[in-house]
């Protein structure tokens, strides 16, 4: 027959192993933390008004990762023209049209 466990020490040893684990969890944030600090230099958003980087920061964790590419991208596709050659009109020969032009406001 199997000895009984001792619910005291088994009570102490769980609170060892969480203590352990809130330890390791501040060291993965810190180095999370360093991490996402070095993104952030090197993209050079650190230049960034730092209203203006926690507003975009927000609105992009409300969007999620997949909206937030799609709304950069269409943003992108329109601040941007593609090199179409040396015959091509330039997007304004026809007038003005879109939301830049019309004054709507941009969704991105």
């Amino acid at each position: 027959m199997p000895a009984k466990k001792n619910p005291i020490a088994e009570l102490e040893a769980h609170r060892a192993k969480q203590e352990s684990l809130a330890m390791k969890a501040k060291q993965l944030e810190a180095d999370a933390a360093q991490h996402l600090g070095k993104l952030v230099m090197g993209s050079k958003l650190h230049t960034w008004e730092l209203q203006t980087l926690v507003e975009v920061l927000a609105k992009l964790s409300e969007f999620g990762p997949e909206d937030s590419l799609r709304r950069l991208s269409r943003g992108q596709c329109k601040a941007s023209a593609p090199d179409r050659g040396g015959d091509a009109k330039p997007d304004n020969a026809e007038g003005p049209s879109g939301p830049e032009q019309t004054g709507a406001k941009s969704q991105v």
